[in-house]
């Protein structure tokens, strides 16, 4: 079955439920350049090769690595390992796992969010086979 491509528009005109945009399943989203946050994808979501986030081309191996229910808004956090290393989602941040980083440490420092996201941060880098 041939996917269905979204664009750009059509995606934020998705309806908002809960502060979760509603993304229909079995669509091609590869020309959404920003998701922003709370994105929910319905059941049939792959990731896999040829899977674009921020214009960054996800890995055919271990393409992302969602948590859920981590941090101080009790939300979630994706890992998107790309060829230019790991990108993270986080609410409206989208940037390196580095970056991602140093803003944990500025805005959660010695906080039990500051400790979860960066055993989140580990857990990536095992995952993805990172050093």
């Amino acid at each position: 079955m041939k996917k269905r491509k979204i664009t750009q528009a059509e995606f934020e005109s998705f309806p908002v439920i809960n502060e979760k945009r509603q993304c229909p399943a079995y669509c091609d989203y590869s020309e959404i350049k920003t998701f922003g946050g709370g994105c929910s994808f319905g059941g049939g979501c792959s990731f896999g090769e040829g899977c674009f986030f921020g214009g960054k081309k996800c890995s055919i191996k271990n393409p992302i690595l969602r948590i859920n229910y981590i941090g101080s808004r009790n939300d979630g956090v994706t890992f998107y390992n790309t060829d230019d290393g790991i990108y993270v989602q986080c609410g409206c941040f989208f940037n390196t796992i580095l970056e991602f980083q140093g803003a944990v440490i500025r805005k959660h420092n010695n906080t039990i969010h500051e400790k979860t996201y960066m055993l989140a941060i580990e857990m990536a880098k095992l995952k993805f086979e990172i050093k």
